[in-house]
């Protein structure tokens, strides 16, 4: 037991030292997007030819099952040139809706923030395809 707590006070004592001291809180911070938590908005979203959402979970977790209509998108398959180009394929005021697996997933904000840089203004889905599954609302793959 006297070593746990030498164990603690000398961790707590040296990140208070540190120029930068370590962060308590393991929480991501709060995405720079807007977020969209509200299932009827999304579905209203969703039914407007404009609205382009995106899945940016692994290839094998889209492939076993995304909100219909989603494309897959996984953070680390796309370069800002990548991304610009896929801009370019937009209609003009597209809306764009970002989504990971559940709210704790730190993707969804990181892809929306590489939209971002190249001028794009996406909205996430902060609840998630987990959310929405639990929901029991529609969901395809690629079977």
């Amino acid at each position: 037991m006297l070593i746990v707590l030498t164990a603690i006070l000398a961790a707590i004592l040296c990140n208070g030292l540190r120029p930068a001291p370590l962060a308590w809180d393991w929480r991501p911070a709060p995405p720079l997007a807007p977020v969209l938590e509200d299932f009827q908005l999304l579905k209203d979203a969703l039914s407007r030819p404009e609205t382009v959402l995106v899945d940016v979970r692994a290839d094998f977790f889209y492939e076993m099952g995304h909100i219909p209509g989603a494309i897959s998108m996984p953070l680390d398959d796309h370069n800002s040139e990548s991304l610009a180009a896929w801009k370019r394929t937009l209609s003009p005021g597209a809306t764009i809706i970002v989504y990971c697996s559940d709210s704790l997933c730190p993707m969804a904000a990181q892809v929306s923030e590489k939209l971002m840089a190249i001028g794009l203004t996406p909205k996430i889905f902060n609840p998630g395809f987990d959310a929405w599954e639990e929901m029991g609302l529609p969901v395809e793959s690629l079977d």
